[in-house]
């Protein structure tokens, strides 16, 4: 019975073991389509890489494998139902690592939570070259720890707040970010959508605090 038990354990701590793939020139082709096309499926796949239908079914089975893909049948009723394919938001954040495309081109992801939320708001309010920042370490967290964060609510909350701290502060840095561009009337909405109250003013106090030993620091060099 204690074999059992413990086998039951191991099966279990496997299971939420994030696998991470380093994925092939292949793979990455398939994630860039998957992430930037609508109803993707193996004819469009075919025609995009210029491969067969059998070569793309093996390297896309290890991807659905360790959660970069999803697919869903087009009608559920019918058992032979074409397939479409879908990234998931380990599948953008590893293709995003790769290649850090213009998010303004991730397709709208379908399952509404605070990360697909935060990722909108970047599509929205932020340009190109002012994207990364806000992005990196929200896809490094995601990549590497994706399942865990799948299932806790809080630690959704808590990236989308770390990610979007450490990207202010990164581009605060850069003569060609305008602060104020983030909060105008549009940028405010988005930002009174994503984070409570208590939240906005977590980083009013820390922005604050920062500013203040900025000025400081700057006073007190000797030059």
């Amino acid at each position: 019975m204690p074999i059992e038990k413990t086998s039951k354990i191991e099966d279990s701590l496997r299971q939420d073991i994030p696998i991470i793939i380093v994925p092939t020139d292949l793979q990455r082709k398939i994630l860039h389509h998957l992430c930037t096309s609508i109803n993707a499926s193996y004819e469009t796949l075919t025609k995009e890489i210029g491969r067969d239908r059998t070569t793309i079914l093996q390297s896309i089975e290890s991807l659905i494998k360790y959660h970069y893909v999803e697919k869903k049948k087009n009608n559920p009723q019918k058992e032979k139902s074409k397939l479409s394919f879908l990234p998931t938001l380990r599948g953008v954040a590893c293709f995003w690592s790769y290649f850090p495309f213009d998010i303004k081109e991730l397709i709208k992801i379908e399952k509404e939570d605070e990360i697909t939320m935060y990722l909108e708001f970047i599509k929205d309010i932020f340009k190109f070259e002012h994207q990364t920042p806000l992005l990196r370490r929200l896809f490094t967290n995601i990549e590497r720890n994706y399942l865990n964060i799948e299932k806790d609510g809080a630690a959704k909350k808590r990236l989308i707040k770390e990610s979007f701290i450490m990207g202010i502060l990164e581009l605060s840095q850069r003569k060609d970010f305008d602060a104020m561009k983030l909060f105008n009337k549009k940028g405010v909405q988005w930002l009174t959508k994503l984070y409570s109250k208590e939240e906005l003013n977590e980083f009013k106090v820390f922005f604050a605090r920062t500013t203040q030993n900025l000025t400081i620091a700057i006073h007190c060099l000797p030059v």
